[in-house]
């Protein structure tokens, strides 16, 4: 209404309401690339936490991706196949940022499991905190996450205590409760 364009021209334009969403979502996704030109090895993750700060000003595509990424969980929902590949889009974006990360010099070396295991981790905490976020406003989404984003971080460099996917935690040192 507002840029006086009707419901029905919206769709002539785009053929359906799936058409209208996946045009919306596509350019959601070019901005979104756009944030992180010119970034390289941990310089793209140390960008997300600002990166969730801007998207705290269109709260409402947030709402949007977690909600269509919920629902796509049903095989049959339209946005199945988007959803499925911009996960995995998502997850081999991360690896190759720690791949580079480590050709720089600033991670020690993972194997292609780890390097999977630690991309999918870390953008699960970043859907939980947007998550979180919609659900309690007044918290602090950037701040919480920049916390384990650290975390993260140390353990690639090699700062904090590393643990092989699949291996037993370490028992904690004598005298020392958990």
């Amino acid at each position: 209404e507002d840029v006086g364009v009707t419901t029905a021209a919206l769709t002539r334009h785009f053929d359906n309401k799936e058409g209208l969403l996946q045009a919306v979502l596509d350019h959601w996704e070019r901005d979104n690339d756009c944030y992180f030109d010119g970034a390289h090895g941990l310089e793209y993750f140390r960008r997300l936490p600002n990166f969730i700060v801007l998207h705290t000003t269109e709260p409402g595509l947030i709402e949007l991706l977690l909600t269509l990424a919920t629902e796509a969980t049903n095989p049959q929902h339209p946005a199945r196949k988007w959803a499925v590949e911009r996960y995995k889009r998502t997850v081999d974006l991360g690896i190759s940022y720690l791949k580079e990360a480590y050709e720089m010099g600033e991670v020690l070396a993972m194997d292609d499991h780890q390097l999977e295991m630690e991309s999918r981790a870390l953008y699960a905490v970043m859907d939980g905190v947007q998550l979180q976020w919609l659900l309690d406003p007044a918290m602090d989404p950037a701040e919480v996450f920049e916390s384990q984003l650290s975390t993260f971080i140390d353990r690639w460099a090699g700062q904090g205590r590393r643990r092989v996917v699949g291996s037993k935690p370490a028992p904690p040192e004598k005298g020392r409760g958990r």
